[in-house]
């Protein structure tokens, strides 16, 4: 003997919780673009030196202050130029943003990569690595700010040291 629960479908309440989740996906996300596309991206360089001397192997990372715009990195080479992407697509979105800054080096002096960095495999050597930028510049706390303007531009950054 079997006991059978009788089972009704809802259909008019099914249809409410499948409406009522997508306006909330739509209207709750923290994202503006509900179709998640990338940011409308503009291009952006700099130099960067230190006491008036460009140095290579600055990660360089604008983090947004408002919403809107898109966290980007760049690396500077050896005459301190740095070029911006954002998720390996050059650029930046129109925004302000915090400046902060890396530059860490080995036992040997040589600097670790933006793609060291990033990796989610790191070497024992290059996790002990010392961050050599002054703290002033390093942390979210950064007193670097940047304006990306429609078109993007030029952001060059003359500080001053010393290296730690």
């Amino acid at each position: 003997m079997s006991t059978q629960i009788p089972h009704r479908f809802n259909s008019s309440a099914f249809q409410w919780l499948v409406v009522m989740t997508a306006v909330c996906i739509a209207g709750c996300s923290s994202n503006a673009d509900p179709l998640n596309l990338p940011p409308r991206l503009q291009p952006v360089t700099g130099t960067i030196t230190i006491d008036g001397k460009p140095l290579s192997g600055i990660v360089v990372t604008f983090v947004p202050i408002a919403e809107g715009g898109s966290m980007t990195l760049g690396e500077t080479d050896k005459d301190g130029q740095y070029r911006l992407s954002y998720v390996g697509m050059p650029g930046c979105a129109p925004g302000e943003y915090r400046v902060m800054l890396s530059y860490k080096t080995m036992g040997d002096g040589k600097s670790i990569s933006l793609d060291t960095q990033s990796s989610l495999i790191i070497s024992t050597e290059a996790a002990k690595a010392a961050e050599r930028m002054p703290e002033k510049y390093v942390s979210q706390a950064t007193t670097l700010k940047a304006s990306i303007p429609a078109g993007g531009g030029v952001i060059d950054f003359n500080l001053t040291g010393p290296l730690r």
